[in-house]
């Protein structure tokens, strides 16, 4: 199994792959296209940078999700991401 993240630099760009990603799988009123970019346009309004993953294997993509990193403090004393 392959991972691969990708920097949403294009909201559109990324639902375009989104879509593609969707038609080929069922999927949820949330996981839709139209849902996910009103979602993606609100949180990079916020600051917030998530990437793309996707997940592959010997036949393709197998799986796709979104992922943000943060920087946290455990405990209040020690920097975690």
């Amino acid at each position: 199994m392959e991972l691969e993240f990708i920097e949403i630099q294009n909201i559109d760009d990324t639902i375009s792959l989104w879509t593609k990603f969707c038609q080929k799988t069922p999927h949820s009123y949330f996981l839709s296209p139209g849902w996910v970019q009103n979602w993606l346009k609100i949180i990079i309004d916020k600051g917030i940078r998530p990437q793309l993953v996707i997940g592959k294997n010997n036949l393709g993509p197998a799986f796709a999700g979104f992922t943000v990193q943060k920087k946290t403090l455990r405990g209040g004393f020690f920097p975690s991401k």
